[in-house]
């Protein structure tokens, strides 16, 4: 009797070690949000005619706690800056309007515990687990947009992006990178990649506006025959790439548009046209 108590002891005290070994290496191995000088962030957003992708940089200045966040938006590029605390799993937001900072991670938080996304807006944590190596907080808060619940992220930041910059689940994190390396990809059916999924986008019920694309796989170049029943010179053609980089805008001059495709690689693109009212979708293979 004496020995199976040893034994049980030497057990609970082996599980004791192993467990604060695991979480002293998860602590040591904290996968940092602002990793370089150049994080940058793929923002989905709705817009009334679809899925808008945005991009969010960051730009650090010598001797600065802070990493300032700029967008692709010409008028209003600067929106805030960032700082993050490694050791307590922190970032914190200060935004260009009202020079407030905000929390907006901590990956301390433990089921059950509260966070407040907005004024007065709060998630409960209902899990807490590991993804593809990063420990992963996920809330009870459900964003119908997009269909999947607020998480935090390790080294990627809130689901959500910048919460505080308006309603808590307007935007949604598609890829980060660091220094123009893909770090992260989510894993939405919204999505292909970083781009909207063309299948969720909204075409006409009657299929009078559909384009069509030929050949598709294509090799050196593709082209689009285009609609005849609308004015050209209210379409944009746009062709986008799977990490959401723009590579191609132009307006048709006429039903038949060419895209050379001679100079990219091998994947998955999207092709969207404007027809004056709506975004019409469709996915293009390179060989």
């Amino acid at each position: 009797m004496k020995k199976i108590k040893e034994y049980f002891n030497i057990a609970i005290i082996s599980i004791f070690i192993n467990l604060s070994l695991f979480q002293f290496l998860s602590a040591q191995n904290y996968q940092q949000v602002l990793k370089t000088d150049s994080t940058t962030w793929t923002i989905a957003h709705q817009e009334i005619f679809g899925i808008v992708i945005d991009v969010f940089h960051t730009k650090t200045f010598q001797d600065s706690t802070y990493s300032y966040v700029f967008t692709n938006d010409i008028f209003y590029p600067y929106i805030g800056k960032l700082r993050e605390n490694i050791d307590e799993g922190k970032v914190w937001f200060t935004s260009a309007v009202s020079n407030q900072e905000y929390l907006i991670m901590d990956m301390n938080l433990q089921t059950g515990d509260t966070f407040e996304f907005n004024t007065g807006v709060y998630g409960q944590v209902d899990s807490v687990y590991y993804l593809d190596k990063r420990k992963v907080i996920r809330f009870d808060l459900f964003s119908s947009r997009w269909d999947e619940s607020i998480k935090f992220i390790e080294g990627v930041g809130p689901s959500n992006a910048f919460s505080v910059l308006s309603d808590f689940d307007w935007f949604y994190v598609t890829c980060k990178y660091d220094q123009d390396v893909l770090n992260y990809v989510n894993n939405n059916s919204y999505f292909i990649g970083c781009m909207p999924n063309p299948t969720g986008v909204e075409l006409r019920a009657d299929g009078s506006n559909q384009f069509t694309i030929f050949p598709n796989p294509a090799g050196s170049q593709t082209w689009l025959q285009l609609p005849e029943n609308l004015p050209f010179s209210q379409m944009q053609i746009v062709l986008y790439g799977c990490t959401g980089r723009l590579l191609h805008r132009a307006q048709p001059a006429s039903q038949f548009h060419r895209i050379e495709l001679a100079h990219l690689p091998k994947g998955l693109y999207l092709i969207k046209v404007w027809d004056g009212k709506r975004w019409l979708a469709k996915k293009l293979v390179k060989e």
